[in-house]
């Protein structure tokens, strides 16, 4: 209730003009004053998302649902000190009985925090009011120190969540595709082109916690990272990098669990000219299998989303105006052949608003892993709008 009247307060802020969209807000100043009388700044964004989407799959009749989701992400700070929290509404509702991934996809990962409330659930609705965002942050020049709940930043990949199993979504999931936030603490320091960083992500019970140390160095047109620790109930270590080449981003991410293998993308990025980009990626999971009449029922992992060996991803961007964006994409399961296709559009409307129309098309045998016999066809128009 606490999180529900925050997000109702800062309605008026908004109409009084005290946001800009985005991560980049603008400080309001607020009476309250600390003991050496430097005033704290308020900041404060908020965003409504509504999003129908018509889907269908061979196991589940077609369905007509209607993704909403509000927010407000509020910051109080003063000097090297702030402290953040965002209150959200998600909620999913449909014609007829909601799919199980369709509750899930607005209800939250597992986390430390418990400040996840289920206001409604019935069988053509899903409401749920959490806290995306509920955190400390202390930061200088060269340290910089975060406890509470936000996104996990890991990895240097566009697509396959090699390094990032927390917060990135995936072309698999199921309604609009968003960022979770994780319960952290996080300590990094950087002195010149190196840096150190300690992060301990809690989930619940020890066996669900991740606690590793990552080394970064940041060179000309190249960017080496290296991670080890313990991952939930694995021992791990990882490389990734970043190297520009010829105006090509490179990308590669690898890392090792004790008992699971070894998991590695690597893929590249690159510009053709104003209006034109192309991405590229391949996932090898060692866990994974070549037996195609296997990895259908291969036990369940946290450790991974897909089930075979190889896979790849392939993308075209194409923005013939400013305000235009156009995506074509595909993923890949390089074993039995099937893919999923992603198509996109994003028309901004102003600096505050987004129009988006997405299909993602499942499309292989009926016993391969990403035909419409396991995924449904999703079409889902999108309004964004950002006070």
């Amino acid at each position: 209730m606490f999180f529900l009247i925050l997000l109702l307060l800062n309605g008026p802020l908004a109409w009084a003009g005290r946001e800009l969209p985005g991560d980049t807000l603008a400080p309001a100043e607020i009476s309250k004053t600390s003991s050496n009388d430097k005033p704290w700044d308020f900041d404060s964004v908020s965003e409504l998302s509504l999003f129908p989407e018509y889907s269908r799959s061979d196991y589940f009749p077609e369905q007509k649902n209607i993704f909403f989701t509000a927010n407000s992400k509020l910051r109080l700070r003063q000097d090297d000190v702030s402290f953040e929290i965002q209150p959200e509404l998600r909620t999913v509702e449909a014609l007829s009985n909601l799919t199980q991934s369709q509750r899930d996809s607005v209800r939250s990962p597992s986390r430390w925090m418990h400040v996840d409330y289920t206001l409604n659930s019935t069988p053509q609705n899903e409401a749920i009011l959490t806290a995306e965002r509920l955190n400390f942050n202390y930061h200088t020049e060269s340290f910089e120190m975060t406890l509470g709940r936000k996104p996990v930043s890991l990895g240097v990949v566009s697509i396959f969540p090699v390094w990032n199993k927390f917060s990135r979504p995936f072309i698999t999931n199921t309604g609009p595709l968003r960022f979770s936030g994780q319960d952290q603490a996080l300590f990094r320091y950087q002195h010149g082109s190196f840096a150190l960083q300690a992060l301990d992500i809690e989930q619940g019970s020890s066996s669900d916690a991740t606690r590793i140390g990552e080394a970064i160095w940041y060179g000309e047109d190249i960017e080496l990272h290296a991670l080890g620790g313990v991952w939930w109930d694995a021992g791990t270590a990882g490389l990734a990098a970043v190297k520009d080449l010829a105006g090509t981003a490179l990308r590669f991410e690898g890392l090792w669990f004790s008992g699971h293998g070894i998991q590695a993308s690597l893929g590249g990025e690159r510009a053709l000219d104003k209006a034109w980009s192309v991405l590229t990626e391949f996932l090898y999971l060692e866990e994974g299998t070549t037996d195609k009449n296997r990895y259908l029922v291969l036990p369940q992992s946290r450790f991974r989303i897909l089930s075979a060996k190889y896979y790849g991803f392939a993308q075209a961007e194409y923005k013939p105006w400013p305000l235009w964006t156009f995506q074509l994409g595909a993923l890949v399961n390089l074993i039995d052949g099937s893919q999923v296709g992603n198509f996109k559009f994003l028309h901004s409307l102003s600096d505050n608003g987004e129009l988006s129309f997405e299909i993602r098309l499942p499309n292989g045998e009926s016993t391969s892993e990403l035909s419409s016999q396991t995924l449904p066809l999703q079409i889902l128009a999108g309004l964004k709008q950002i006070f």
